[in-house]
């Protein structure tokens, strides 16, 4: 499954099968794998990573001067299950067309770039001193079935792989989706932030567990947009556990 965990030095099978750019086919040197696996040098320049000022809650980046713990449009006056969220890169261009690939196309290879790319949000002082339980976003039985794999699980365990401290987090997949929902990305605004309502609970094997209550607890996705996937999965947490903090965590923000 992981393809590009490369040896040293050259590999001679190269040259009779060429690595190629994931988004524009051109075979790739190996030394460019190495710097950059999965993507040639000018789509490599086209990520755009999350820097600079954002939304204390959030992550929506902006342009201009950091106001501190400035609020955005979409999260003043909303009632969130979540205390923050930070994003790794913008949710366009490169990076959007290889999570499609990657969810839509079974491209689960890409899961390890994904945890690399998730490595970014622990630049975040709010992030990296403390430790967490991390709870990937659940799918749908139906969608699981169709899928094959969660996505946000693959990456949530290359991620940990990808963290100078391992030990910072732990991985617990504590939540199941309820019901089938329709996609998200296929909505407006508005049905967005009621099309999840109640989607997510606890599952019933870990709802007395002790070790649980007051925890850290991180939501692990691959995008944001308005927030509530990771919202309502921190509702689901906060009302079995009463955790001290809920943060989110996502490769991309729409």
């Amino acid at each position: 499954m992981m393809a590009w965990s490369l040896p040293a030095r050259f590999n001679p099978l190269s040259l009779v099968f060429p690595r190629a750019c994931e988004r524009c086919e051109i075979p790739l040197e190996e030394s460019t794998h190495r710097r950059t696996p999965f993507l040639c040098g000018p789509c490599s320049e086209g990520l755009r990573p999350i820097d600079g000022p954002s939304c204390r809650v959030c992550g929506q980046s902006f342009e201009g001067q950091n106001p501190g713990d400035w609020q955005c449009a979409n999260c003043r006056g909303r009632d969130l299950g979540f205390d923050f969220a930070v994003g790794a890169y913008r949710g366009e261009g490169t990076m959007r067309d290889l999570m499609h690939r990657y969810k839509y196309r079974r491209r689960i290879h890409l899961a390890r770039f994904f945890g690399k790319a998730l490595a970014r949000t622990w630049r975040d002082e709010r992030l990296s001193q403390r430790r967490w339980i991390a709870v990937p976003v659940p799918l749908s039985r139906a969608r699981y079935r169709h899928r094959r794999y969660n996505q946000s699980l693959e990456m949530a365990r290359l991620f940990r792989e990808e963290l100078a401290a391992p030990g910072a987090i732990r991985i617990e997949p504590l939540l199941k989706r309820i019901r089938h929902t329709p996609r998200q990305a296929s909505l407006d605004r508005e049905a967005r932030l009621s099309n999840l309502a109640g989607a997510f609970r606890v599952k019933r094997r870990h709802r007395n567990r002790s070790d649980l209550v007051g925890a850290n607890f991180l939501v692990i996705d691959d995008v944001l947009t308005t927030g509530s996937t990771v919202s309502e999965c921190g509702f689901a947490l906060r009302e079995v556990f009463s955790p001290e903090e809920v943060a989110a965590i996502t490769v991309l923000r729409g």
